[in-house]
């Protein structure tokens, strides 16, 4: 992965290119769990063998890369964290507060301008839109993982020096997920230049390429306010999530 940083307004911006190769492994592994190819049997095979065709044509489009902004400058109330005037809601901010967030990251990242020929059979635009989902999601790993690496020794003894001697990074939080509203996705663009990536994005919402994704991972100190992944504890609004749409729906069918 390579990085490139610059000062704007005193905030720090970092732009990453992550390698396919980097990516493929997680990718390759997203994709068996997306389309139910980890069973071991001979139709499995024989539609990962056609999947994997499809996979070297689509390869050659897939370009990772993301632009984050990090900052210690934001204000924590409620359901609303803000960040330059920008304020992002989302029912997952209440466990956390001003105190327990050391530093915010959000990121824009992009797949690349990944073309699907309509001329394609249906079985093979499903393999190469699902791809290009996995290698997204397979990127957004390495991010998390690599957001630490921006912690300069400086940093570091600060936050040993605020009792920060322990940290953790959040999941990330984003339009569609934890109750964030699908709304938002303009608003992280009103804070970081996407076209530096070369991702834009339109009135309606809609980002262009359409395989990219924005959200933020949150600096805690505190372990105990880790998001919760399972539904029990989770405090979003079920309108924004596809899996309560089908449990909702469910419920109601059996009734």
């Amino acid at each position: 992965m390579q990085s490139d940083s610059y000062k704007k307004e005193q905030t720090n911006y970092h732009i990453e290119t992550i390698s396919k190769a980097e990516a493929y492994a997680s990718a390759l592994t997203y994709f068996n769990k997306m389309v139910g190819m980890d069973r071991d049997n001979e139709k499995s095979k024989r539609m990962m063998e056609q999947a994997l065709l499809v996979h070297e044509v689509l390869k050659t489009q897939v370009e990772l890369k993301a632009i984050i902004l990090s900052s210690q400058s934001f204000i924590l109330h409620e359901d609303s964290l803000t960040m330059n005037h920008v304020a992002f809601v989302c029912p997952e901010f209440r466990k956390f507060s001003n105190d327990t967030i050391h530093t915010v990251y959000l990121y824009l990242l992009t797949g690349g301008n990944i073309k699907i020929p309509s001329d394609w059979p249906m079985l093979d635009q499903f393999y190469a839109d699902i791809w290009g989902t996995s290698y997204i999601d397979a990127a957004l790993d390495i991010l998390k993982k690599k957001i630490i690496d921006y912690l300069g020794v400086e940093e570091r003894k600060n936050m040993r020096s605020q009792g920060l001697a322990d940290y953790y990074l959040t999941d990330s939080i984003g339009p569609g997920f934890y109750g964030m509203e699908l709304s938002q996705i303009k608003d992280f663009f009103t804070l970081v230049d996407g076209n530096q990536i070369g991702l834009s994005c339109h009135e309606s919402g809609m980002m262009i390429p359409q395989k990219s994704c924005v959200g933020m991972f949150l600096l805690t100190n505190q372990k105990k306010y880790f998001l919760e992944a399972d539904c029990d504890n989770c405090l979003a609004n079920h309108k924004n999530c596809s899996y309560c749409h089908k449990y909702v729906k469910e419920s109601k069918t059996n009734e």
